[in-house]
């Protein structure tokens, strides 16, 4: 047979030739990968599919009649092949700052030769062909912002589909802290510019009583009364920012009543108990 034309693709390979008044046509083909078959075909044309992107694989056309097999055809060496398939990306973010990661999945046969990257927020717009990298930073990243990024990996046969991921920059948490005496207990609240894990340490003489991991922003606390130093670490993917407070943890007591008798030369003055005093 007269091979007429031949082309791989993702997976795929397509032989074509004339047909030579053959009852039929074997097909053997053999892989670089140790994979090998034969199929049987009555038509002058075959797709093989499930082939192994990347793999060099050898083909060879042999017609038969009811007499036997005739002469065979050359053979064909051909390699499938697909554009990338799309890359694995995640972000690590930072104060002011975010770092995209990614990684290949498939590389469609041959080697990746590189990745665009793109990023696209308030007043920053990014397009680049990076090269064979697998991580890229971005700094001065407004806090609140969403961003959009997006990687292509690119093999000599094309572009893979953009991975997209979106984050939302932040910075370090300014935290402010407040402490209420109450009768019940020492009653610390606190806001926080970013979102975050609190940490709350309440000590006194140089020794800790608590020490608390917390999400949300209040806490009462049943302390005697005394002199607590209060701390809070506000911790986020920024990093670390804290603030102190020292508190003197007493009550103002109320007025007591008083009674004065004058007995002769005496002054007699009473007065009745009174909370916290």
């Amino acid at each position: 047979p007269n091979l007429l034309y031949y082309t791989a693709g993702n997976e795929t390979v397509t032989l074509v030739w004339d047909d030579n008044s053959s009852s039929g046509y074997y097909i053997n083909y053999w892989g670089s990968n140790g994979q090998r078959g034969s199929i049987i075909t009555y038509s002058t044309s075959y797709t093989f599919s499930d082939l192994v992107d990347g793999v060099t694989y050898h083909f060879q056309i042999i017609p038969f009649n009811k007499v036997g097999n005739g002469t065979p055809s050359e053979i064909i060496t051909l390699t499938p092949f697909s554009v990338p398939n799309t890359p694995l990306v995640k972000v690590k973010l930072g104060d002011k700052n975010a770092t995209v990661m990614w990684r290949p999945t498939f590389n469609g046969g041959f080697p990746i030769e590189g990745y665009y990257l793109s990023i696209k927020g308030e007043n920053l717009s990014f397009e680049e062909n990076v090269g064979n990298i697998s991580s890229y930073t971005f700094t001065n990243l407004t806090p609140g912002v969403t961003y959009r990024v997006g990687v292509i990996a690119y093999n000599e046969f094309g572009n893979s589909s953009p991975a997209e991921v979106e984050f939302v920059a932040i910075t370090k948490a300014n935290v402010s802290l407040v402490a209420t005496r109450l009768v019940n207990g020492l009653l610390i609240s606190w806001n926080s510019s970013q979102p975050s894990k609190f940490i709350l340490i309440v000590s006194s003489n140089g020794k800790v009583l608590e020490n608390l991991s917390l999400s949300n922003y209040s806490i009462l606390l049943n302390l005697p009364f005394g002199t607590y130093n209060v701390t809070l670490e506000a911790v986020n993917q920024a990093g670390i920012q804290s603030t102190s407070l020292l508190v003197n943890y007493y009550l103002v007591p109320p007025l007591p009543q008083v009674q004065i008798a004058l007995e002769g030369n005496l002054l007699n003055v009473n007065w009745t108990d009174t909370p916290y005093a």
